[in-house]
């Protein structure tokens, strides 16, 4: 088991939000993203995690901090053996995240760029 000991078969979303220590909005969200995490419904169509569940999204989160893409992060899960650890699993480096400021000092720049270029095909 990776995160706390769970002593119930099955958790609500605002549970296992605290337990994971990330939004509700975010692990409805992985449902559709990680075929790893596949809550259960009650009758009244609430979510009901289960321990395996908890494992996953403990992984992914755990992944996703250090970086990796969100098919990494199915791929490196899905490729486990054996019990090794999913770091084990990679060989390659996590894609560094790029800060906010960087991003838009990039997106800035590349626009001009562009602009540039529809200027000078607009001038011929």
């Amino acid at each position: 088991m990776v995160g706390p000991e769970i002593r119930r078969l099955y958790y609500s979303t605002k549970e296992v939000s605290e337990f994971v220590q990330i939004p509700r909005y975010i692990l409805r969200m992985w449902e559709t993203k990680f075929p790893q995490v596949k809550p259960s419904k009650s009758k009244s169509g609430r979510r009901l995690y289960k321990q395996k569940d908890l494992d996953a999204l403990f992984q992914i989160k755990k992944l996703k901090d250090k970086g990796y893409t969100d098919d990494k992060v199915v791929w490196l899960i899905d490729h486990q053996q054996d019990g090794h650890r999913v770091e084990e699993a990679n060989q390659e480096k996590p894609i560094p995240q790029i800060d906010k400021s960087r991003k838009m000092v990039f997106l800035f720049e590349m626009m001009n760029g562009l602009n540039e270029i529809l200027r000078i095909l607009n001038e011929k």
